[in-house]
């Protein structure tokens, strides 16, 4: 799953987050990459995505 976007709030990455948990019976295995941006917020959002996803 790639997210593209550099504005992802809270809100939207719980969202993907309860869409990833929705495909566990059709998926073996997740990857998630957050585009790589200037800012460098991707390793923020990645961190927020595994703790909602446990």
């Amino acid at each position: 799953l790639r997210l593209r976007r550099e504005d992802y709030q809270t809100i939207d990455i719980e969202c993907w987050a309860e869409f990833v948990r929705q495909q566990r019976a059709n998926w073996q295995d997740a990857f998630i990459y957050f585009k790589h941006e200037e800012s460098g917020i991707g390793p923020k959002l990645a961190t927020q995505m595994m703790e909602l996803l446990g």
